[in-house]
């Protein structure tokens, strides 16, 4: 009678110690995790896999989102095109409109969020030229200098994996100014633009390479001028200009209308 209760309870703690087990083993499962046997203790040990990487919530960048996703809140810095302001030049007096120049842009860009960025720059240009004579004298040619403020609102309409299609609302304010010296007289100028327009074109950045920090943009667009100049006998000249970014010059398409940018980290 005493050995038949020693197996009876040595049966019991045997059924205890299974169940019990059971029940570890289903847990670590329903937490979504892998069992794995620790060769120290013979224990299941659970393993968990580490989530996907997604977004947060200030919109980081994310593994496996697009080129535009990943530069979202992030600051720009690069080549913005070329600005158009008026010069005034002492010959020009009386003119229908005043000359121009063109203004190189470097500034930022900040995407706000996906749909929403902003653009801002500045410009300057700086030109001087003389001839000499087979005699030695030197005569003094225009001396043009020109500053350039951008602003722009670039709004993303469609986005790929690597390139955005973008319509840019824009304005620039310039200012420049002419000497010409003639023996010991110099005469100058001074000529106010500003401009408005918007164009369209597309972002394409270089993630199929690895660099989606890297971008050009290509883009074309309608701009209207006015402008204004004041010459040193006191007249004055004004004009307004309405037309396509590109101008008439076809390779004016790429050293007025292409841009880089760089996405700093």
């Amino acid at each position: 009678m005493r050995a038949f209760i020693s197996v009876s309870v040595a049966a019991v703690i045997l059924g205890a110690s299974s169940v019990a087990l059971a029940a570890d083993e289903g847990a670590g499962v329903s937490a979504g995790g892998t069992v794995a046997t620790n060769p120290t203790t013979n224990a299941p040990a659970v393993v968990t896999t580490p989530p996907k990487e997604t977004n947060d919530a200030k919109g980081d960048m994310k593994a496996d989102g697009t080129d535009h996703e990943k530069v979202v809140r992030h600051l720009a810095v690069g080549y913005l095109g070329a600005a158009n302001f008026a010069v005034g030049t002492p010959a020009a007096a009386g003119a229908a409109a005043p000359l121009t120049t063109n203004t190189p842009i470097v500034g930022v860009r900040y995407w706000l969020n996906p749909k929403l960025g902003i653009d801002g720059g500045l410009g300057f240009s700086h030109a001087t030229s003389s001839v000499t004579a087979k005699s030695g004298a030197v005569t003094d040619g225009p001396s043009t200098t020109a500053f350039g403020l951008h602003g722009g609102v670039p709004l993303a309409f469609g986005t790929g994996k690597h390139y955005t299609f973008l319509v840019i609302p824009e304005a620039e304010f310039g200012y420049a100014t002419t000497s010409t010296t003639t023996g010991t007289v110099t005469a100058t100028t001074s000529a106010l633009s500003i401009n408005v327009g918007a164009r369209a074109g597309a972002e394409v950045q270089f993630g199929f390479i690895g660099v989606p920090e890297l971008s050009l943009q290509a883009s074309i667009g309608l701009m209207a001028q006015i402008s204004s100049a004041s010459f040193p006998n006191d007249s004055t000249s004004s004009s307004f200009n309405l037309g396509t970014t590109v101008q008439g010059s076809p390779w004016a398409i790429f050293a007025n209308s292409i841009s880089a940018l760089y996405y700093l980290p």
